[in-house]
């Protein structure tokens, strides 16, 4: 699936539900099924038959794939019934239908065995393995549709980049254990007041950024708060001699690219940082 159509269709169906694929496979079954039955040529259609089974297989999972690869094989037994006439035994008939099914279910079983394994690599390959957030890659990735989504909706795009203030002598005093610990918790408390459509990722050693779709300065800004809000608390308790300066910035328009978008954000951090950290700064991108 690495060429740009597959693509297009791994994107389109991973989106939609285990519901809808089943459906929409089922109704491909039925789409072969009358291009089977009103085909002069009887020529074997197990390729065809298998599409959708293996399609729901990597998309549905594996009892989904073996339901669709039943209806197929039904379909099929259907087809080879009517256009038999009644000189062939249905023995015959019914030893092809457990012929087929046994073929469309063992490669439901390695085609599903084989998406698991494909999407969790993926994941892998997005998540930073510290905190389990996204990583630099996943938050690229998203942050150019996000940037393509602007373009089409003219709907704000705002961008916080965050970074610890005294990561790196509490790392020296307590150990870079103790630097883990308060990753993930930063990584915890990032995650717990985002919605849905938000990213958090980790970017660098101590940085992290969010981006919020659909947010202007004023939505950001309470987000922020709250972030921050959480934070002091959880630094309280545990006794965290560590900040966090935030550098946001919100675009009405879209930015050039993923790269100026991050660089806005690093500034507006880096202008925090100047003011006397342990902040948040809200910069204008240039027009």
């Amino acid at each position: 699936m690495g060429f740009l159509p597959l693509n297009a269709v791994r994107t389109f169906f991973e989106a939609r539900s285990r519901l809808f694929v089943v459906a929409f496979c089922l109704t491909m079954i039925g789409a072969i099924w009358i291009a089977d039955y009103l085909s002069p040529l009887r020529a074997s259609l197990l390729i065809f038959y298998l599409i959708p089974v293996l399609v729901a297989a990597w998309f549905a999972g594996l009892w989904p794939a073996v339901l669709v690869g039943l209806a197929a094989d039904a379909g099929w037994l259907i087809s080879d019934v009517l256009l038999a006439g009644t000189g062939t035994p249905v023995a015959f008939h019914l030893q092809n239908f457990a012929v087929r099914l046994s073929v469309f279910c063992l490669l439901a079983y390695l085609e599903s065995s084989r998406g698991r394994s494909m999407r969790r690599e993926r994941e892998l390959s997005r998540t930073d393995s510290l905190t389990g957030v996204e990583n630099s890659r996943a938050f690229r990735e998203k942050a150019a549709l996000e940037i393509m989504r602007v373009e089409r909706t003219r709907r704000p795009l705002t961008l916080a980049y965050l970074d610890l203030d005294g990561f790196k002598e509490l790392n020296d005093d307590r150990g870079h254990s103790a630097g883990d610990g308060i990753l993930c918790a930063v990584a915890g408390v990032l995650r717990a007041n985002m919605r849905a459509t938000d990213t958090v990722a980790r970017i660098g050693g101590d940085e992290f950024v969010i981006m919020l779709p659909e947010s202007d300065r004023t939505e950001a800004e309470r987000a922020l708060s709250r972030i921050r809000r959480d934070l002091a608390f959880i630094g309280a308790k545990a006794g965290w001699p560590v900040g966090i300066s935030v550098g946001a910035v919100t675009f009405d328009e879209p930015p050039a690219s993923v790269d100026e978008l991050l660089r806005e954000a690093d500034r507006a951090m880096y202008a925090a940082k100047r003011e006397g950290k342990d902040r948040t700064h809200f910069s204008t991108p240039p027009p």
